[in-house]
């Protein structure tokens, strides 16, 4: 006995006496009633079908084929109820890498995937709220606008920034600023800009109000045309800065009601003329380095925290008035993404190492924390809820900060 069942590729069966539930690519969970007809002959009758969110990779039920539970290749498990004809999605997942994470000034947080999605789940309980999804590009970085937790701007690698309104749960603005991918995404303190950086080093300002791009800013793109791995805004000062991934950062005064943005101090920071595996340093592609990062302290003013491939594993402290630096810190491996948590005084990094570091903003001692199997691409920490997030590949670790 043979027929089509699915479209496409059938990935998991489940059969028990004369009922069988079928569920493959087509994202279609179907349920068959067998029948026994005579002369060893068997009819099959499609009894109900439901549809999921994503390819059905496997189905378990219970004895009576009426409850169950489903999963997909978007990460979700989902409840399944035959006589009510109901599924209710249980636990959300990521079902690609995660390449940005960002906290409002609410309880929702959000998550970029490199499938394209924008996830925006919710603290308490801890369960994904909204999904926007964008198809045949990535997302590649979120930010939400300080002064409305419901706006959420998003970088893809199409070279677009989409600004989505959660209230509504729709996207109120779609814009082209660049033609390489988004790889840095930022408001400014009052929200009343936001300036993104591309692969391309190029940054462009834009104006959160009425969507225009009032500057465009070259002079890292002039140089090597490296990515940009970094913006930030200062919350003590009125400036910013963006770093590239040739180690160079650029820190700049600006006064947006006045349209005037000057760059203040430009950095460049030497490299060895191999990689860390040992072999000859390509200037021209910078992917394999460690990356740099840079962003101003919130504890002392005028002052940028920097780390990036070099001669040493470091953290500089520099300070652009007096054009000096004050101060470096050693650390054991290169770090992939870095944050300071002012309140207790600590310095959060991740590293290739698959640790999650904790050092001491002064001294420099810190503490090594394990719980990710892979890189860790992603640090941040959440001020409002004193949480820390760590990201590797698909997978998120919420941490408690006890200090």
């Amino acid at each position: 006995l043979h027929w089509s069942a699915h479209p496409l590729e059938i990935d998991t069966l489940w059969q028990h006496n004369d009922s069988l539930i079928s569920g493959g690519v087509s994202k279609n969970l179907k349920l068959w009633n067998m029948q026994n007809t005579g002369s060893d002959e068997t009819t099959v009758m499609l009894h109900d079908e439901l549809e999921f969110d994503a390819a059905i990779v496997s189905c378990v039920m219970d004895e009576h084929m009426n409850l169950g539970i489903v999963g997909t290749t978007s990460g979700t498990l989902w409840y399944v109820n035959w006589e009510d004809k109901t599924s209710i999605r249980l636990v959300g997942g990521h079902p690609d890498s995660v390449n940005d994470i960002a906290f409002s000034s609410g309880d929702t947080f959000a998550v970029a995937i490199e499938d394209g999605s924008l996830r925006l789940w919710n603290y308490e309980p801890l369960e994904q709220a909204v999904q926007f999804q964008v198809v045949n590009t990535t997302c590649t970085c979120a930010t939400f606008r300080p002064d409305d937790s419901t706006c959420i701007s998003a970088g893809y690698g199409d070279g677009t920034v989409r600004t989505f309104d959660l209230a509504n749960v729709a996207m109120v603005c779609k814009l082209a600023p660049h033609r390489q991918a988004v790889t840095a995404l930022r408001y400014s303190q009052n929200g009343q800009v936001l300036v993104s950086g591309d692969s391309g080093g190029l940054a462009s300002i834009i104006n959160s109000e009425t969507g225009l791009v009032m500057r465009i800013i070259s002079d890292h793109h002039k140089k090597s045309a490296a990515p940009v791995t970094s913006l930030d805004f200062s919350s003590l000062s009125p400036h910013w800065l963006m770093a590239t991934a040739d180690r160079r950062a650029s820190v700049w005064s600006a006064d947006w009601e006045a349209d005037t943005n000057k760059m203040i101090a430009w950095l460049s920071f030497p490299a060895p003329a191999f990689t860390p595996c040992g072999e000859p340093l390509d200037k021209h592609n910078v992917s394999t380095l460690p990356p740099s990062l840079a962003l101003f302290s919130p504890l002392e003013r005028d002052t940028i925290l920097y780390t990036g491939y070099g001669l040493l594993q470091q953290i500089i402290f520099y300070n652009f008035k007096f054009k000096e630096t004050i101060r470096k810190l050693d650390l054991a491996h290169w770090a992939t993404s870095m944050d300071v948590i002012p309140n207790s005084n600590l310095i959060l990094l991740g590293s290739h190492d698959r640790l999650v570091t904790i050092m001491d903003y002064t001294s420099g001692s810190f503490q090594d924390y394990v719980a990710h199997a892979d890189e860790v691409c992603l640090a941040r920490y959440w001020e409002r809820r004193n949480v820390v997030c760590s990201g590797s590949g698909s997978s998120l670790v919420l941490w408690n900060v006890k200090v």
